[in-house]
């Protein structure tokens, strides 16, 4: 009697067969992977042409970034003369200073001013203040006050009428305190003694009072006696 030869399970040679062509596949995608990192690597190594002239456009690059530091600066300084130029014209100026005590720096003046302009309007200032030693305090916040309202005052003037003052190495009519370190800066100076400021403000067409004077407390104004235009 003939016996049937065993039969192989279905699907087995099947499975097989899809197995090498999966793996054939991996192999493939590795070897891509491989050759892609090789040319990535080899193009690292080349130098790009235009590295050879890298000095002199650093240079050029250097030679802009200062260029446009020094417009920007210019015209920093520009609109800082133009809005110290235009400031409201002062009529009058009332100084009140008041002295509070510090553990370290003794007593420290605290100043405010009241302020009336040409045009009729008023304004209170912000509160000037300064600590520390060795130095004129009171002046230095009467030239805060200054500065912060009377620098049209020097910038009317021509050069030759703020020759002499501080910082000018000129001889000249200014006073001491009216500082002009450079063309494009003037200021009234401050750690210089309060008994400069009668003369300072006389030179800018003003009269300078002292109003009252205490242990905790002293008052002056500043008058303006030219009539704006």
């Amino acid at each position: 009697m003939r016996q049937d030869a065993p039969t192989r399970a279905p699907g087995t040679t099947r499975n097989r067969t899809s197995g090498f062509r999966r793996t054939n596949v991996l192999n493939a995608e590795i070897a891509s992977t491989k050759a892609s990192l090789v040319a990535a690597k080899n193009r690292s190594k080349k130098k790009p042409n235009h590295a050879v002239n890298t000095k002199g456009n650093n240079s050029m690059t250097k030679e802009k970034l200062e260029a446009r530091r020094a417009a920007r600066a210019a015209l920093k300084t520009a609109a800082r003369i133009e809005a110290e130029s235009k400031q409201k014209p002062v009529k009058s100026m009332t100084l009140t200073i008041e002295w509070k005590k510090n553990r370290m720096y003794g007593n420290n003046p605290n100043l405010e001013a009241e302020v009336r302009f040409h045009d009729g309007t008023y304004d209170r200032s912000p509160i000037f203040k300064c600590s520390g030693c060795g130095y004129d305090k009171i002046s230095t916040v009467v030239a805060q006050a200054f500065n912060h309202y009377l620098l049209y005052k020097l910038w009317a003037m021509t050069p030759e009428q703020v020759k002499g003052g501080h910082g000018t190495g000129d001889k000249g009519k200014a006073p001491y305190g009216i500082n002009c370190y450079s063309p494009d800066h003037r200021h009234f100076g401050g750690g210089i003694g309060i008994s400069c400021y009668p003369a300072i403000s006389e030179y800018i067409g003003g009269q300078w009072e002292t109003l009252a004077s205490g242990k905790t407390f002293d008052v002056f104004r500043y008058t303006d006696e030219h009539k704006a235009d």
